[in-house]
């Protein structure tokens, strides 16, 4: 691309200049007639205007340049500059003024863009009437870029960006289950132009930048206490100029997951150890399956299963043992033997160990009502290792009107501490606009290739 000629014009005329129309360095002479056209462009929400587009049509002549004997050079010039996009824009003295990228006003969408570029040659070549038309989107009114400054990138530089327009819709639904899922979509759009020059090729900064703002205004919102969120996902567009983002979260069940885990999914399971008349003798299988988030380590898993693991064996002091039947609980009846009992200190003595014996007697089984009989562990591999599975059998012995106590049913660990829920907590860091990975674009790889050249 060719650089712009200092002082360009379209050619000498005899007419004074009113007024002064300029693009890209390309100053038109007073030969031309304007048409100015603006069209408000309103945000997804349909509630306000971000911008207003205006085009710009120009009827003017080229005409021969001093010492020349063609306009070839000159239209060459003319098509380099008129046809680049973002360059600076000057319109004034005509009652409608629009300075563009000239000084602290900005085109908001990569403009001024060149629409239309028509030749109709005169004068044998020595002369040339053109039409133009470019448009330019600006803001009404003007918004200096360099009075806001929002987000940070990626060298941790401050940078000069504010929103165009920033809303979103949001949806409830309601299962078969009674449990709700929140689905929030927007848009966020910011102002963006080639700076600090029309030969800048390459950007500092991109709408990724001002992610943030959606856990800002709308993620604060969702209690992460009753839910958890079960997709997230945020769409930049090509311009770098538009972030089009949704997200989804699920209400939570009645057990809360553990800490650090993403997703943890297991089952319970009780069942007569026998068959047969009696129900006192029980298998429980405790079974769970754990997602840690990828920055923690995999104990996490092992911990939170031993925890449930244990809250469930513990249970089982509430259990009611049954007593054995009458024939057995008193095997040795002293007074029903028909056996002599010696006389003096060694019958006082025996008596004495009997009574203890007695006493003893009536305990059908040991204190220990549960023992673990069964453990096992499935770890995912490769793409699976994301998982690691945990399960564990043990025996129970209480009565069939005891075994919702004895087996722990319904028993759930401590889901807060001093007020704070403590999986929402572990998990907070990771369930906004980011996770453990950033994941945010770098705007320096993003490069502008102008008339497909290098």
């Amino acid at each position: 691309m060719a650089v712009a000629t200092v002082n360009f014009t379209t050619g000498p005329a005899t007419l004074p200049d009113i007024g002064k129309l300029s693009y890209n360095g390309c100053v038109f002479s007073p030969l031309f007639e304007t048409m100015v056209s603006g069209d408000p462009v309103k945000d997804k929400a349909n509630r306000t205007v971000k911008y207003t587009n205006y085009a710009i049509t120009v009827d003017g002549y080229v005409t021969l340049p001093a010492g020349a004997a063609s306009i070839n050079g000159a239209m060459k010039t003319l098509r380099e500059l008129l046809q680049a996009q973002a360059g600076s824009l000057v319109y004034q003295g005509r009652g409608f003024d629009l300075a563009v990228n000239g000084g602290t006003q900005k085109d908001v969408a990569w403009g001024p863009i060149p629409e239309l570029l028509e030749f109709q040659p005169l004068g044998g070549g020595r002369s040339a009437k053109v039409r133009w038309t470019v448009r330019t989107a600006v803001t009404e009114p003007a918004v200096i870029f360099s009075s806001l400054k929002a987000g940070k990138p990626n060298n941790n530089a401050a940078v000069q960006l504010f929103p165009l327009q920033f809303n979103y819709d949001t949806s409830v639904t309601y299962g078969e289950d009674g449990f709700s899922t929140l689905s929030v979509g927007g848009t966020l759009e910011i102002p963006m132009t080639r700076s600090p020059s029309q030969k800048t090729r390459t950007l500092s900064a991109t709408v990724d930048d001002l992610r943030v703002m959606i856990e800002n205004s709308v993620l604060r919102g969702i209690d992460l206490k009753r839910f958890r969120m079960t997709r997230r996902e945020f769409n930049v567009s090509r311009d770098k100029r538009t972030l089009e983002w949704g997200i989804t979260a699920e209400e939570m069940p009645y057990m809360d997951m553990p800490p650090d885990c993403t997703i943890a999914r297991g089952t319970y399971s009780v069942r007569p150890a026998k068959v047969g008349m009696g129900l006192a003798l029980w298998l429980c299988t405790l079974r769970a399956t754990y997602t840690v988030r990828a920055d923690k380590p995999r104990r996490v898993a092992w911990l939170a299963f031993l925890a449930m693991l244990r809250l469930r064996m513990g249970e089982s002091k509430r259990g009611n043992v049954p007593p054995l039947p009458a024939a057995d609980q008193n095997p040795i009846p002293i007074v029903l033997l028909p056996i002599p009992v010696p006389g003096g200190i060694l019958g006082r003595l025996a008596i004495d160990v009997w009574r203890r014996t007695l006493k003893e007697q009536p305990k059908p089984v040991t204190e220990a009502k549960a023992w673990i009989i069964d453990f096992s562990f499935d770890e995912g591999l490769y793409l699976d290792s994301k998982t690691i599975s945990f399960s564990a059998t043990w025996r129970l012995t209480t009565t069939f009107s005891h075994i919702l106590l004895a087996s722990g049913l319904w028993k759930k660990l401590k889901e807060s501490v001093f007020g704070v829920n403590i999986w929402a907590a572990s998990m907070r860091d990771v369930s906004g606009v980011q996770s453990w990975l950033p994941n945010t674009l770098d705007p320096k790889l993003d490069v502008i290739v102008d008339f497909g050249g290098p």
